[in-house]
């Protein structure tokens, strides 16, 4: 890989660990890309914007020596990204969740589809390639099992979002496929950029306890969400986001997913009072749609 960052980038690091790498200050990351030519481009547009409206010293993507930003390793499309890490601030955050804004109105419906399709991988192909032998059989499928509801209850949330707020738009703003360290990286990846409804991150760090509860009420104080919105985060909350990323990033790398899992068991108490925490914040906000197992 050494030879290879030397023909494309002209850099010849010390060592290089899984793509990265440091070199005068600064740290280097080697990413596959699967972004289309024009996806990347828009990318990059975005990458710029967000340099200039919220902080200048972020993630930037460095070209090759042809002046091209993708570069190709064992028939595989790469971005390199440098970056210096950093103090950073929740304000940071707010800035892209409350002034990039997208243009254009969530598609909810779609949601509603990709965690169904989450939740068919797992009933289809996770659950049914368990072996009855092992003795944690009935153990992991305890879990999964639970985990399989609180993503219904977060469907069902949802379509009833949809049906009880029809007319109410979600405007989508910048946001992170995951935040699971406050970090620059995880903040300005343009890999990990995604726009959603503006409540999306807060949602996402408070399940992978990247935030806890009394910084989750100040961030939410600075979103100023309608009541559709609040919902929304409702749902994203009770969908067990990090628990299907585990199984579907693992499962076709036959590593032994089944160990993580069962690390989940002692976690299902903790994930049900969170829930609630964040349900009753909420509900002292606005009023919720009730959701029953919550309020016993």
């Amino acid at each position: 890989m050494k030879d290879f960052l030397y023909e494309y980038y002209r850099i010849y690091p010390d060592t290089i660990i899984d793509g990265y790498f440091s070199l005068n200050g600064y740290h280097y990351l080697l990413l596959v890309c699967e972004l289309q030519e024009t996806e990347l481009g828009e990318l990059i547009q975005l990458n710029n914007q967000i340099a200039y409206n919220v902080k200048k010293d972020n993630v930037f993507i460095i070209k090759t020596i042809s002046n091209d930003y993708l570069s190709i390793y064992e028939q595989q499309a790469y971005i390199l990204i440098c970056f210096k890490e950093r103090e950073i601030g929740y304000d940071e955050l707010l800035e892209m969740n409350n002034k990039v804004k997208s243009g254009s109105k969530i598609d909810l419906s779609a949601i509603q589809a990709l965690w169904e399709k989450k939740m068919d991988f797992v009933e289809q192909i996770y659950l049914p390639s368990l072996n009855l032998k092992d003795t944690n059989y009935e153990r992991l499928v305890a879990i999964t099992s639970f985990y399989l509801g609180l993503a219904e209850n977060a469907i069902e949330y949802l379509v009833d979002t949809i049906y009880d707020f029809e007319s109410l738009g979600i405007e989508s703003y910048l946001c992170h496929k995951r935040i699971n360290r406050f970090n620059v990286f995880e903040l300005y990846n343009p890999l990990n950029y995604i726009f959603d409804c503006k409540a999306r991150d807060i949602g996402e760090m408070i399940k992978s306890n990247t935030i806890d509860l009394d910084t989750f009420k100040i961030l939410l104080q600075h979103l100023q969400l309608n009541q559709k919105e609040y919902h929304y985060l409702m749902a994203r909350v009770l969908f067990p986001s990090q628990f299907f990323d585990l199984i579907e990033e693992n499962y076709y790398r036959k590593t032994n997913i089944n160990e993580m899992i069962l690390s989940y068991y002692h976690k299902i108490r903790l994930e049900e009072l969170k829930v609630k925490e964040v349900y009753f914040t909420l509900n002292a906000i606005t009023t919720l749609r009730p959701i029953d197992w919550l309020l016993r």
